[in-house]
């Protein structure tokens, strides 16, 4: 197993807590839309600076053969589609439940690669998918102090994050391997995105609010390094242990809330619980 893959999956889990909760302070102000766009601009600033360095060390022009289309696919579902929901997700319910849920994507992400990647989890791999369901499953009980139209919203949103995340990280996968750059990758990735909620965005407005808003921007920030420390993590280390890794995220959400940002949301044993027991179900997974 490839340590630095590892260490960018933790990596990528630390700042999809410090997203998730800065996010959530920002849709308290801002459409998810507008935040979302916000995101694909921040990461495109990244991608491109980043892709320019890598091939400027390297001395070479970068050549764009398969992969691409793998990556674009990527782009729409994970930056796109993926994003948008779960943005909406912690805006209804919660930066710390939204994310406990949206680590389903643990479950699915095996299955998938499988399918399209033809890797082979190891019965521990799915053991881990078995807590990460079971933690999910505490997580989005319905509390009594809900209002109902939010909690539906929320789950299901959170839900679909979920399954769009894990579709979407197999093909950034074989795209990523294909490529042979996580900077191009994302750069192609993130553009696609860009095109497909920028203009959406400025129809409904909120993109120079959210611009001028510091908590959307920290947001963008730490969602565009969380995404290029992961797909570094998704070209060095097979998707099954890749996913699960980060999605340790909501272990992080839940101390950076605790420490930082208690008056954002409240935390119940449920949420602890689930939040752990995910935790628990990704570090089986990777420990295969």
């Amino acid at each position: 197993m490839e340590p630095l893959g590892i260490t960018l999956a933790l990596i990528t889990a630390f700042l999809w807590a410090l997203t998730s909760v800065a996010m959530r302070r920002a849709t308290m102000d801002l459409s998810p839309l507008a935040a979302s766009a916000t995101a694909s601009m921040m990461g495109l600033l990244m991608a491109l600076a980043g892709t320019l360095i890598e091939f400027s060390a390297e001395r070479r022009v970068p050549a764009i053969g398969g992969g691409a289309a793998e990556a674009v696919i990527a782009g729409i579902l994970v930056f796109g589609l993926g994003r948008l929901f779960w943005y909406y997700g912690i805006s209804k319910i919660g930066a710390s439940r939204s994310n406990a849920i949206a680590a389903s994507e643990s479950v699915v992400a095996p299955l998938t690669a499988v399918v399209i990647a033809g890797e082979s989890p190891h019965l521990i791999v799915l053991l881990g998918c078995v807590m990460i369901a079971l933690g999910v499953a505490f997580v989005s009980w319905q509390r009594e102090n809900d209002s109902h139209r939010d909690w539906t919203r929320g789950v299901t949103a959170s839900v679909g994050a979920a399954l769009v995340f894990a579709v979407g990280a197999t093909f950034a996968r074989v795209a990523n391997v294909e490529i042979g750059s996580p900077f191009l990758t994302y750069l192609l990735s993130t553009s696609t995105s860009l095109l497909l909620v920028l203009p959406l965005t400025l129809f409904t407005g909120g993109v120079s609010r959210a611009l001028r808003n510091r908590y959307a921007l920290i947001g963008s920030a730490a969602n565009g390094t969380a995404s290029l420390s992961f797909w570094g993590a998704l070209y060095l280390t097979p998707v099954s242990i890749a996913v699960p890794l980060s999605q340790t995220f909501p272990l992080f959400t839940l101390l950076i809330t605790v420490s930082f940002a208690r008056a954002l949301e409240r935390i119940d044993s449920r949420t602890v619980a689930g939040a752990l027991t995910v935790t628990l179900g990704a570090f089986l997974v990777s420990w295969s």
